[in-house]
Order: structure tokens, then C-alpha cells, then sequence
């Protein structure tokens, strides 16, 4: 027996072992809210396209060490969930958000698209967090979804900031080429 397990080391015997691992992120996905996202050149629209696409997109996530966050933005931005583990609470906004932005036609600053203060606020967002929780290990990154409209705002320098911090900024688009027409708001009388 001795000499069999002599003769067995001396073979030195290997057992591969594969090992997956899967790695965890900190996202904050920027949702544009203003009014060009309303034209429906994507059907049923712009806004309802890319919240099916958010939808998908947290539905694949593992959610193993993933956390979310998202803020809305047009000439202003609206965090709606700070960094989150927990999908049915992205899931609640989701459905409230599913059919119209928050900003309403009506109100001029709907009409106006600010990535610049998207991006600054995800980096609060970010910011936020850390000063709550400490620092996350998980790696970060920004998913803008936008119809890339910006009329106000210098997003180099929100770009730059977010590098500075390294965080990448992913963009993803919503329309077409030819594009739409945007809704004219309801009149006060009540005609469109």
C-alpha cells in the first residue's frame, strides 16, 4: 500500500477545477424625461421603448452584489432610486414610470434635455452612497438612454468629471434617423 501511494505522488496526480465567478456593478441608469422623448418614430415611443429597455435590462441582471440606481433627467434631474440590491424596488418605479415621464409637457423645462445634469447626478448619486455606506468595491458605470436631443448643458465636462472618478458612461440611443415629431402639450381649454 506504501509503495502505491509513493508511486502516485511521484506521478503528482492533477484535478482541474473550473471556477466561475461572476462579478457585481454599481449602475445608475440616466433616463432622459423630456419632451422629445414623447415622438413615437420608435412605437409605441421614445419614452416607452427605453422603459422596456430599462425593464429588460434589470431583469437580467443577476442581482448577486449588483446594485442599481436611477435618475430621470431634462433641463433638471430627479433621482427616483438611490443605489439599490433590492429589484422590487427598481421595479416599483419601473411601473409607475412604465407610460409617461414625470415631466410633464406643459411645463417648459420639459422641453429642454440636460445630460450635463444627468450625469452630475448619478455622480451624487454615487457620492451619496459612499458618504452612507462607504466605498463599494463593485466597479461603477452610467447607462445614459436618450434620444441624444441635448440642448442645454456641457456634457464634456460632466464626461470629464465622471472619468476623473472612473466611472464609464455607456449611451444608449432611442429614435431614428428620420426622427418624429414631438406632441404639442394640451391646450388649457383642453384641446391638443
Amino acid at each position: 500500500v506504501a509503495a502505491g501511494l509513493c508511486i502516485a505522488a511521484l506521478a503528482r496526480p492533477e484535478a482541474r477545477i473550473s471556477v466561475v465567478r461572476t462579478g457585481s456593478a454599481d449602475i445608475v441608469l440616466l433616463q432622459d424625461g423630456s419632451a422629445s422623448m414623447y415622438a413615437t418614430d420608435v412605437r409605441p415611443d421614445r419614452w416607452r421603448r427605453s422603459m422596456q429597455f430599462v425593464r429588460t435590462f434589470a431583469d437580467t441582471l443577476s442581482w448577486k452584489g449588483d446594485r442599481v440606481a436611477l435618475a430621470l433627467f431634462a433641463h433638471l434631474a430627479s433621482p427616483q432610486v438611490s443605489l439599490t440590491s433590492d429589484p422590487n424596488a427598481l421595479f416599483f418605479f419601473l411601473d409607475h414610470l412604465r407610460d409617461h415621464s414625470p415631466f410633464r409637457l406643459e411645463e417648459d423645462t420639459t422641453w429642454d434635455t440636460n445630460i450635463e445634469e444627468g450625469l452630475y447626478w448619478g455622480l451624487k448619486l454615487i457620492e451619496k452612497d459612499e458618504e452612507m455606506f462607504g466605498r463599494s468595491k463593485n466597479p461603477k458605470a452610467f447607462v445614459v438612454i436618450s434620444d441624444g436631443q441635448a440642448w442645454s448643458g456641457n456634457v464634456a465636462t460632466a464626461l470629464r468629471s465622471a472619468r476623473q472618478r472612473g466611472i464609464p458612461v455607456h449611451v444608449v440611443g432611442v429614435g431614428t434617423p428620420t426622427g418624429g415629431l414631438i406632441p404639442e402639450p394640451a391646450r388649457p381649454d383642453g384641446s391638443g
